[in-house]
C-alpha cells in the first residue's frame, strides 16, 4: 500500500498538488486501493482542447508506474499541495470510455465504497488495464501480388482452382478473408498461389462500422403469441423497469427475441445478460438463427483478445445484439435500445470479491440513465424485485401458463421417513423412473453436491476428514481418489487407513452426483447414465459433448448439479427427481429459504416441456414443512407473499437496508479487533451495528473471519454510517487484515 508521503505528494480528495499553479490539472483514477482520485500535471506543450475524460494516462505513483483514467480536466489544484507530478504519456488520442459508463463507474465507487481506479479496471477488459495503445483490429486477408496480377491467367489452365482463386483475388482490391478462401479452396490451392508469388496473406486494418438495420432479416419460430406474450411485449417496448414473471417454459425468451426485434429494426443495439450458467450454445445459437444481424458474447470462458475486440464491436455499434454474462454491465452500447436480465434472481449477478456490485441493480440504473427498457426476467423473481414491482417500482407482467396445451409438472412429495432412500432414492422414486424409462423419456436426477460423498469417517474413532484451510470437511471424490476442499481448492489422496486410529474402519456419508451415478449404474444397468457437474465439464468442449448425447433423446438418466438443471430445454425429460434440499430449510443464512424455493421451482419445471406430460417427485424428510405446502398448491408468488410477512417481522430486506463490513486475518482474534475498533463511537440515527461476530464459517483459505452489519431503513443514513466506519478504518493499522465491504449482500449474512 502507498505511504503516506505517496498520497501526499499527489493530493487530498481531488488528486495531486503542484508548484506550477498555472499548469494544467487533471483527476485521475488510479488502480490503486485508495478511495480517491489524484490529481496530475498535463504535460508542457499538450492541446488541452484534445484531452477529454475516458482517456487512458500512463503515471508514476510511488515507485509504480499505473494506467490510470481521466475524469475530469482543467481542475482546480488542491488546498494541501506539495508536488503535482505530471502524466508520464497520454496512452489514447480520443475517449476510450464514453461519459454514461464513466458516469456508471463513479456511481459504483461511491455506492459500494470501493477504489475507483480498481473499479475502472474491474469494469474494462484487460487489454485495456495495459499500458499500451489500443491494438488496431485486424484481419488476415489473401491478397493479389503484383506478379499475380501481371501473370498470363491462363499459364493456370492446368490448375483450374488456382486459376479460378486467382481470378477472384485480381477483382478484390481488399484481398478475400480466409473465412471466404476456406470456404472454397483448400490450404493446397492457396499455398500453391502463394509459392508462386502470385498472392500473399496480409493483415489489414478491419473496418468496424454499425451495423444497418436495413440488412435485418428475421427467422420466426411457428408459435403463436398468447395474448400475455404479446402484453408483455407491449408494455415492454416502453421505457421503464419491467419484471417479467413466467412460469418455466412460458415463452419469456420469445418476448426478449421480439423485444429486440422491435429495437434493432430502429438501429438500436440490445444487451441480454445471462447467469454464467445459461450461457450456453444452445441459448446464443437460439439469438443468432433468430437474426441475421451481429450476435457477440462476453464470458470467462474467452480470451482477452476476443473479449476485446467484441467490446470493441459493441461500443462502435457493429454488434447489434450482446450477451454476456455479469461484467457485460460496463460494456459502452453506441446506440442502446433495451437492457434484458434473464433469471434475474440469479446469485452470479452479485459479484463476491473486489468490487462487489450487482449487474442486475446496475442494469436497472444504467436503463434510468438512458432511457431504455429494462426487463427482469424470471420463473422466481428474487423477493427485492418482486417487492419493487407490487409497490410500482416496476411494472409486473405476467406469464402464467406454457404455450397451447402444454402443463406445467405434476409435483409429488415423497416421506422418506416412510421410504427410505438406498443410494439416494426411495422405492416410489424408482418405480416411477422405471416406468418413464419404459415409455421412452428421460429422466433427471438432481443433486446439488458433486464429488462421491461430503463426508470420509471412521467408524472405529469417529475421525472426519477436515480442511486444514477452512472450517470444513473434505469431500471425497472416488473416481479420482482424491479428498477435496469445495472452498479453497486444497486436496488430499484418498487415504485406506484412518489417519487418527489406523483402522481401515474408513466409510463415505452422504450424497453426492458421482455416488449417486454410481449407483444407477448398478440400477439401471439397460439405460445410459449422463453425469453433467463442475467435475464432468472441465474440457472446453465436454459439456457440449454431453449435450449432444442428451438430445439425442435416447431414454437416459441425467445425473446433475445446477450446471444441468438449470437453463436448459431437454425435450426427452418427463421426470425430475429432487434427491436432498431439506439442508435450505434450516440455513443461518436468512435468504437460504428463498434460494431454496426458486432451486426447486427452477428443477422442476425442467420436466414436460413439450407435449409430453411431466412430474416432479421431491424426496424429503420433512413433508410437513409449510414451504411445501406453499409452493405447490399455491405456487411462487403465495411462497413470497409469506416470506415478505417473516422478512417484516425480522427487518431483513427488502425492509430494511443492509451492508456487511467483513474484516480476514491469520489470528482469530485480530480481524475482530479491528472491525471492533473500526466501529467504536459510530451513532447515526437509524442505524443498528451488529457485531462484530465470527462468520458463519469462520476460517476459510487460512484466514479467521469476522463480520459486522450495518442496518437502516434509510439509505442515506446507512451509507454515513459506511463512510465513518470506512474512514476510521482507514486510520487503522490494517498490517494483517484484510477489510471488505458487502453492499446489499445476497449470501452469509
Amino acid at each position: 500500500m502507498p505511504t503516506s508521503d505517496n498520497i501526499a505528494r499527489h493530493d487530498a480528495p481531488e488528486g495531486g498538488a503542484s508548484t506550477d499553479k498555472t499548469g494544467i490539472i487533471v483527476n485521475v483514477a488510479v488502480p490503486v486501493p485508495l478511495r480517491r482520485h489524484f490529481a496530475y500535471r498535463v504535460p508542457d506543450g499538450y492541446d488541452i482542447s484534445s484531452l477529454e475524460p475516458g482517456m487512458r494516462v500512463l503515471v508514476s505513483f510511488g515507485r509504480r508506474r499505473l494506467t490510470g483514467w481521466i475524469t475530469a480536466v482543467d481542475v482546480p489544484p488542491p488546498y494541501d499541495a506539495i508536488v503535482i507530478k505530471p502524466i508520464d504519456q497520454i496512452l489514447d488520442d480520443q475517449p476510450v470510455l464514453p461519459p454514461d459508463i464513466i458516469s456508471l463507474v463513479q456511481w459504483c465507487a461511491s455506492y459500494y465504497h470501493h477504489p475507483p481506479g480498481e473499479a475502472f479496471s474491474t469494469a474494462v477488459p484487460a487489454t485495456l488495464r495495459k499500458p499500451q495503445p489500443i491494438p488496431v483490429a485486424v484481419k488476415k486477408r489473401l491478397v493479389c501480388t503484383e506478379t499475380g496480377q501481371q501473370t498470363d491467367i491462363g499459364a493456370l489452365r492446368k490448375a483450374p482452382k488456382q486459376q479460378g482463386l486467382l481470378s477472384s483475388l485480381r477483382v478484390a482490391p481488399n484481398g478475400l478473408e480466409k473465412a471466404e478462401v476456406a470456404a472454397s479452396y483448400s490450404n493446397a490451392i492457396s499455398t500453391g498461389l502463394i509459392n508462386r508469388g502470385f498472392a500473399s496473406w496480409t493483415e489489414i486494418p478491419e473496418m468496424i462500422i454499425p451495423f444497418d438495420p436495413a440488412t435485418l432479416s428475421v427467422q420466426h419460430e411457428h408459435m403463436t403469441l398468447s395474448g400475455e406474450q404479446a402484453a408483455a411485449i407491449e408494455a415492454a417496448s416502453k421505457p421503464g423497469t419491467h419484471l417479467l414473471f413466467g412460469v418455466t417454459g412460458s415463452g419469456k425468451t420469445e418476448v426478449y427475441l421480439k423485444l429486440i426485434e422491435h429495437v434493432l429494426r430502429q438501429g438500436q443495439q440490445a444487451l441480454v445478460l445471462v447467469p454464467e450458467i445459461g450461457l450456453t450454445p444452445q441459448t446464443i445459437e437460439r439469438f443468432r438463427r433468430r437474426f441475421s444481424l451481429p450476435v457477440v458474447t462476453m464470458h470467462s470462458g474467452m480470451t482477452d483478445n476476443e473479449r476485446f475486440a467484441n467490446w470493441q464491436k459493441a461500443r462502435d455499434g457493429s454488434a447489434a445484439i450482446i450477451i454476456g454474462t455479469r461484467s457485460s454491465i460496463f460494456i459502452p452500447l453506441k446506440n442502446p435500445g433495451i437492457l434484458i436480465v434473464d433469471e434475474e434472481h440469479d446469485g452470479s449477478y452479485k459479484q463476491n470479491d473486489g468490487l462487489r456490485y450487482s449487474a442486475r441493480d446496475l442494469a436497472v440504473l444504467r436503463g434510468q440513465r438512458s432511457g431504455v427498457p429494462v426487463v427482469l426476467g424470471s420463473a422466481t423473481p428474487s423477493a427485492e424485485s418482486f417487492h419493487n414491482a407490487t409497490n410500482e417500482r416496476y411494472q409486473l407482467l405476467r406469464l402464467t401458463t406454457r404455450p397451447g396445451s402444454i402443463q406445467l409438472p405434476e409435483q409429488r412429495i415423497v416421506d422418506l421417513t416412510q421410504h427410505p432412500a438406498e443410494g439416494g432414492l426411495a422405492s416410489p422414486t424408482v418405480t416411477l423412473m422405471r416406468r418413464h424409462l419404459d415409455a421412452g423419456n428421460q429422466v433427471l436426477v438432481f443433486q446439488n453436491r458433486r464429488g462421491f460423498s461430503p463426508v470420509l469417517m471412521c467408524l472405529s474413532c469417529n475421525w472426519r476428514a477436515q480442511c486444514n484451510q477452512c472450517d470444513a470437511q473434505l469431500t471425497l471424490h472416488r473416481r479420482e481418489h482424491r479428498l477435496r476442499c469445495h472452498h479453497c481448492g486444497s486436496q488430499l489422496p484418498e487415504p485406506t487407513r484412518c489417519p487418527s486410529c489406523n483402522e481401515q474402519q474408513l466409510i463415505p456419508l452422504g450424497l453426492g452426483t458421482e455416488r449417486i451415478e454410481q449407483h444407477l449404474t448398478t440400477r439401471f444397468p439397460n439405460h445410459p447414465i449422463i453425469r453433467v457437474d463442475r467435475d464432468t465439464t472441465r474440457r472446453k468442449s465436454a459439456f457440449a459433448e454431453l449435450r449432444a448425447q442428451i438430445t439425442e433423446g435416447t431414454p437416459a438418466i441425467l445425473v446433475g448439479t445446477q450446471l444441468l438443471a438449470k437453463g436448459h430445454h431437454f425435450p426427452g425429460v418427463t421426470l425430475v427427481v429432487i434427491v436432498d434440499l431439506d439442508a435450505g430449510f434450516y440455513s443461518a443464512d436468512f435468504k437460504a429459504t428463498e434460494r431454496t424455493a426458486q432451486l426447486l421451482t427452477q428443477v422442476g419445471g425442467r420436466a414436460g416441456r413439450e407435449e409430453r406430460e411431466g412430474t416432479v417427485m421431491i424426496q424429503t424428510h420433512f413433508p410437513n414443512e409449510a414451504m411445501f405446502s406453499k409452493l405447490i398448491d399455491h405456487g411462487y408468488e403465495r411462497f413470497l407473499t409469506d416470506l415478505f410477512a417473516e422478512r417484516a417481522a425480522f427487518a431483513l430486506p427488502p425492509y430494511r437496508f443492509i451492508a456487511a463490513a467483513r474484516a480476514e486475518s491469520r489470528q482469530p482474534e485480530t480481524a475482530l479487533g479491528f472491525l471492533k475498533r473500526s466501529t467504536q463511537g459510530i451513532n447515526i440515527p437509524d442505524v443498528d451495528i451488529l457485531g462484530p461476530l465470527p462468520a458463519n464459517m469462520e476460517k476459510r483459505e487460512g484466514y479467521y473471519r469476522a463480520q459486522v452489519l450495518f442496518t437502516s431503513h434509510q439509505r442515506m443514513q446507512l451509507h454515513e454510517a459506511l463512510t465513518r466506519f470506512m474512514h476510521q478504518s482507514d486510520e487503522l493499522s490494517r498490517s494483517g487484515v484484510r477489510l471488505s465491504l458487502d453492499v446489499d449482500p445476497t449470501d452469509n449474512i
